[in-house]
């Protein structure tokens, strides 16, 4: 899973990783696939935490940008990505 390193850095290192593949996603006209949750180690942001994609974000408003997708909860993002 590639988001599975970004959990040992801050929520913010998270959010500047997840911008660059958004706009990339938009540069390359694909699918913006998201993970499932956002999770943070222990030593960040008060704590190890995992926390649903679309309760921290509004991905209705990310989708006006670039197409998005959440991936399921084993972070395999299924088919039909384009």
């Amino acid at each position: 899973v590639p988001y599975r390193s970004d959990a040992r850095m801050g929520l913010n290192h998270q959010m500047s990783s997840l911008s660059c593949a958004m706009n990339e996603a938009a540069a390359l006209g694909r699918s913006f696939v998201l993970p499932a949750e956002i999770c943070t180690a222990a030593g960040h942001n008060r704590g190890g935490a995992c926390i649903p994609f679309d309760e921290l974000f509004d991905v209705a408003l990310l989708s006006s940008f670039v197409p998005v997708r959440l991936a399921n909860a084993t972070g395999d993002p299924g088919s039909g990505v384009t």
